[in-house]
């Protein structure tokens, strides 16, 4: 595999302040956001707006949490290609009969959009795999993450304008969080930066996400295979739905201290 012509995550451009009558021109720190096209077996998948950083963690994870693979050994190929108005993730799979996996998006998956360019509702509201954990999380470890997470965003830091996804252990210091300016985007760079890597087991620990909990966060947890999804904000319906039938912990409104339990609550231990 071949992460090539990696661009900047951050730009800079010319501002003006106001503050009051008074006007002062300041260069700022932006977040940059690029067309990513993901062309898997040589056809057209889909288009994501993403920052461009961690495209082979993103290729890996898109991949898994879409079902179109079960580990990042069935990829025989993956290439990045920088084209003029954004960049190519070419992707051919080992097995060529996993290409039935395969579904097609034909519009641009806007920032922040999971599903932009899913054709049915069958397609959409999919078929999510049962999580079976045994993991038991406390309300300090979940302290910790959050912290983890709110001290591991530099481009947040510097621009304000990203989310970020984490995966944090629950029997060892160890931890894993990718940033990007679409929250869908940030969870697959995470979750493909775990399969990627090969000596994590992602049961082994839990998500946090710095955003609300939709479908297709749960979604794309539970098809990661971790068994615990905490949010900062609230969730949906759906999600709560999903989270439900797929045995999945779903947690939101995730503060120091404090939070609250949608489903599964048997695996927060009360410490």
């Amino acid at each position: 595999m071949l992460q090539s012509n990696k661009k900047q995550t951050i730009g800079c451009v010319k501002t003006v302040r106001l503050t009051g009558k008074n006007a002062t021109e300041l260069l700022d720190s932006v977040a940059n956001e690029t067309p990513v096209a993901l062309v898997i077996n040589g056809e057209p998948h889909v288009v994501m707006m993403a920052s461009p950083d961690n495209l082979e963690d993103f290729a890996i994870g898109f991949c898994i949490t879409e079902n179109l693979i079960s580990s990042a050994n069935d990829i025989h190929y993956l290439d990045i290609i920088p084209c003029d108005s954004g960049l190519q993730i070419h992707i051919r799979f080992r097995d060529q009969q996993q290409t039935h996996r395969q579904k097609q998006r034909n519009l641009t998956g806007r920032t922040g959009c999971g599903l932009c360019g899913t054709a049915l509702i069958e397609e959409a509201v999919r078929n999510t795999p049962v999580v079976e954990s045994d993991i038991k999380v406390n309300l300090r470890q979940i302290s910790k993450a959050l912290e983890v997470i709110s001290s591991n965003q530099p481009v947040k830091s510097k621009t304000g304008a990203v989310h970020a996804a984490a995966w944090n252990s629950v029997s060892e210091d160890l931890y894993v969080v990718r940033e990007d300016v679409g929250i869908h985007n940030a969870l697959d760079k995470l979750v493909g930066s775990l399969y990627l890597d090969g000596k994590i087991d992602p049961m082994t620990g839990f998500i946090v996400i710095t955003s609300r909990a939709s479908y297709e966060m749960v979604t794309k947890t539970a098809f990661a295979g971790v068994a615990v999804l905490v949010a900062v904000s609230a969730p949906t319906s759906l999600a709560i739905e999903i989270a439900e039938k797929s045995n999945l912990t779903l947690i939101g409104f995730a503060r120091d201290e404090s939070c609250v339990i949608y489903t599964r609550p048997e695996r927060i231990v009360r410490v």
